[in-house]
């Protein structure tokens, strides 16, 4: 039973068995009126009340919500998170942790990068979190403070100082989805994302401020639907891997949309055969403007406009017979095609089929003439996997003139594809990924078990010349441009500067003295160590 005092003038609520809040009113005790929390007849163990009961809190539902209580009560307004933690004001509510800072986190401490709500007003903040190593402890005694011009300062209590930390707006838009098949995909201008699930499609934008979904049809048995944007990141194409291609979504208005399954010869056909035949698609990628282009399981190249279903160049075999057609048992069973558009070169792309993944072989196609143009041979490539998005083993650089192709002994390879010759140092990334080519001969790493993203110097023997610290969580999408790397997991984006020098030279300003011993432990590898980080 919760109860204010006359003074406020607000009933008494109290939280009952049937799912509802009742409000009464101090003096009397009588029933003013009850409001339901949307279960039927379930328990309330995610119904609180919060900000000396001012507030119901309700996150055990599909989309979790706040209600003002009053003398009457007001609408409910939807939350970005459960937000089953709070501030020491029990105003603001904190999401799920993000927490940053690399394998000895827990040893030498790191940060959080929470969400924090105001529960009165529904308005977010994203700020970064010193911790001295357990994740819960950042949150004792951290208090969020409003300010006059609508931001809000959190004061973080850190051994016996008071750090006052800035946070920043942020929009509270989320994913209502969370299936199992699920897919992420960014936009190649890093606007949009998009989630796929065997039920919906849904898109938010980067800010977090606009949230828009379709129900989709059901995939293929096997097949799961996977989105992938076209190059001018105005369309997305749904398809199923080793099944079909579904449609093709407008990202201003999802029911703006235009079916493809029609498209590719057979693959239609074979949505309730479970066994690979062929036909079926085996990885989708942007090409240029809204043509997209297709590899089937038997290795055959289609370049498609996903604006309009036309087929600007119909299917042709990526490389000669002897190939796999998706028949008998083989080692093609556990690979898959890739393809990727290169940069700089309209129309060309790198194609790898299930044969090529087992031989090493990486052919150069122009899908606007179906002519080859080179082949490169190494070693067997890679084909990666995540729970959350379609990776690839190949990155090209900015200009295309350099592939980084991922293997299978765990080392990164890197071709001049205009003379096809290999670089002489490989990149190591032992249980990694690949994530881009940088600038100046950089390669760039995802290390999940160490939550780092590592950049590799190709002119300095391919070592590792710094580490990034990245949140918790499957690494979803990124690009490259410039000197700067954005990186996107679903519910948090970063945007980290790739040059060490500014790096440094950011936190030498921030402490505006020389590191303590201590404070030297702490700091990312390859710290210049002349104080003060000059």
């Amino acid at each position: 039973m919760k109860t204010f005092p006359p003074r406020d003038r607000k009933p008494p609520l109290k939280l009952v068995d049937k799912a509802a809040a009742e409000a009464m009113p101090f003096t009397t005790g009588r029933l003013r009126y009850s409001s339901t929390t949307g279960d039927s007849g379930g328990a309330l163990g995610g119904a609180t009340l919060r900000a000396g009961g001012e507030i119901l809190l309700r996150t055990d539902t599909t989309t979790p919500y706040i209600q003002a209580l009053g003398r009457t009560p007001s609408r409910r307004s939807e939350l970005p998170a459960a937000h089953e933690q709070s501030d020491a004001t029990s105003r603001y509510g904190v999401d799920t942790l993000a927490i940053v800072g690399g394998p000895k986190a827990s040893d030498n401490g790191g940060y959080v990068e929470p969400t924090l709500t105001d529960l009165r007003t529904g308005r977010s903040y994203h700020t970064r979190i010193p911790t001295s190593g357990e994740a819960s402890a950042a949150y004792s005694g951290v208090a969020v403070a409003p300010r006059t011009d609508g931001s809000v300062t959190v004061l973080v209590p850190v051994g016996t100082a008071l750090m006052a930390v800035h946070a920043e707006q942020a929009g509270n838009q989320r994913f209502q989805e969370n299936y199992a098949t699920r897919k992420y995909a960014m936009s190649p201008d890093g606007h949009f994302i998009a989630l796929a699930t065997d039920r919906r499609l849904e898109v938010i934008d980067a800010s977090r401020t606009r949230h828009q979904w379709v129900s989709l049809s059901p995939p293929a048995e096997e097949a799961h639907w996977i989105p992938t944007w076209t190059a001018d990141s105005k369309r997305i194409v749904v398809w199923g891997k080793g099944g079909n291609l579904n449609r093709s979504y407008s990202v201003q208005d999802l029911s703006d949309s235009m079916p493809l399954d029609n498209i590719v010869p057979g693959a239609k056909a074979l949505d309730t055969v479970t066994e690979l035949q062929g036909s079926e698609v085996d990885s989708v990628a942007a090409l240029q403007g809204s043509e997209i282009v297709v590899l089937t399981v038997a290795g055959r190249l289609a370049r498609i406009d996903a604006a309009d279903a036309t087929v600007r160049t119909q299917l042709f075999l990526v490389h000669p017979a002897p190939n796999w057609a998706g028949l008998g048992a083989s080692d093609e069973i556990f690979v898959r095609g890739q393809v990727l558009a290169r940069p700089g070169h309209p129309g060309q792309v790198a194609a790898v089929t299930r044969t090529g993944s087992l031989r090493g072989e990486i052919l150069l196609w122009d899908v606007r003439t179906a002519r080859r143009i080179t082949t490169l041979s190494g070693q067997p490539i890679s084909v990666p996997d995540s729970t959350n998005s379609f990776p690839s083993a190949l990155a090209f650089t900015t200009d295309g003139s350099h592939l980084a192709v991922q293997h299978t002994d765990e080392q990164i390879r890197v071709w001049d594809v205009g003379h096809k010759k290999q670089s002489p140092h490989n990149v190591p990334f032992p249980g990694g990924t690949l994530v881009g080519a940088g600038p100046g001969d950089r390669i760039l790493t995802f290390l999940p078990d160490r939550k780092q993203i590592r950049i590799h110097d190709l002119t300095d023997g391919g070592d590792a010349l710094a580490t990034l610290p990245v949140p918790d969580g499957d690494r979803i999408g990124g690009f490259i441009r410039g000197h700067h790397l954005t990186i996107e997991n679903g519910s948090l984006r970063q945007t980290i500067d790739l040059r060490p020098d500014t790096q440094f030279n950011t936190l030498c300003a921030a402490a505006g003295r020389d590191y303590t011993s201590a404070e030297r432990n702490l700091l990312p590898e390859g710290t210049p160590s002349k104080p003060p980080c000059a």
